[in-house]
């Protein structure tokens, strides 16, 4: 994952670069014992269309259960969980948990 003052892209998960302008909303769950930073953006659909088949199906199932358009984890990876949420507050201020 990489993060930086105009945005950020996730490539474990196939994540093209998106700006911070574009994010809607952020909000953190825990789904088994698994925390994820959830993100609505304000125009999902050229995100979603350039992930592959099965990475699309995902997100669009996630986007149903109400975990937004795109749901990070960092479950063994730099940076972790608190630093990357504390990160993202500072483009997304209206960062909370759900």
């Amino acid at each position: 994952m990489r993060f930086s003052r105009e945005g950020f892209e996730a490539r474990c998960y196939g994540i093209p670069f998106i700006p911070w302008t574009d994010v809607e909303a952020a909000w953190t769950t825990r789904i088994k014992r698994s925390d994820l930073l959830c993100m609505a953006l304000r125009n999902p659909e050229p995100v979603i269309e350039k992930l592959s088949a099965f990475r699309r199906r995902g997100a669009l199932l996630n986007r149903k259960l109400g975990f937004g358009d795109i749901c990070l984890a960092t479950v063994g990876m730099k940076p972790g969980f608190a630093e990357m949420v504390e990160y993202v507050k500072r483009f997304v201020p209206s960062v909370h948990a759900r």
